[in-house]
C-alpha cells in the first residue's frame, strides 16, 4: 500500500506541477519518490527486525510510528547522501520558500486521499472536501482527482 500511495502521490504531484510551474514536472515527481524512501526503508527494516524474533509478533501501532516518525529523517538523509539538488532537500524539509513544498504536499495529500478512496475508506466528497478544506484550489484539484481515480 505505500508504494501503490507513492505511485498515486507522483501523479498526483506532476499534474499539480504542470498546472503551476510546469518546468516542475519531473522534479515534483522525483521529491514525492525521495521522500517516499524514507518511510518504505523504515518499515522494511521494522518487518526484518522482526522476522528475526519469531518469538515477537509484530505490533502495528509500533511499525506505524516508527513509519511516520523516522521515515521523513530517513528520506532526508538518503537525499543528502544521494547528493541531490537543494531545491529537492528544501522540498522534504517542507521549506515554504521552496515551490516544490506544495507538490509534495499536494502530491501526499492527493495520493493518499485517493487511496483511500480506492479502498473504500471515504467517498470521493469527503475527499474533495478534504483537499479543500486543505486550501487546495477547486479548479486544480478537481482534473488531478480524475485522472487519480479513473486511471
Amino acid at each position: 500500500m505505500l508504494w501503490e500511495r507513492t505511485e498515486r502521490a507522483a501523479r498526483a504531484a506532476e499534474m499539480y506541477a504542470f498546472n503551476i510551474h510546469p518546468q516542475d514536472r519531473f522534479e515534483a515527481q522525483l521529491v514525492i519518490l525521495l521522500s517516499a524512501l524514507g518511510p518504505l526503508v523504515v518499515y522494511g527494516a521494522a518487518l526484518n527486525a522482526y522476522s528475526q524474533r519469531a518469538d515477537v509478533a509484530p505490533n502495528p501501532s509500533l511499525c506505524v510510528a516508527l513509519t511516520a516518525t523516522l521515515g521523513p529523517q530517513v528520506a532526508l538523509r538518503i537525499a543528502r547522501l544521494w547528493e541531490t539538488s537543494p531545491r529537492l532537500i528544501a522540498a522534504i524539509e517542507k521549506s515554504p520558500q521552496e515551490r516544490l513544498t506544495m507538490a509534495l504536499c499536494t502530491g501526499e495529500l492527493l495520493g493518499t486521499l485517493s487511496l483511500l478512496h480506492t479502498q473504500n475508506v471515504i467517498t470521493s466528497e469527503d475527499a474533495l472536501a478534504t483537499a479543500k478544506d486543505a486550501g487546495l484550489d477547486d479548479t486544480i484539484v478537481v482534473p488531478i482527482w480524475r485522472r487519480l481515480t479513473t486511471g
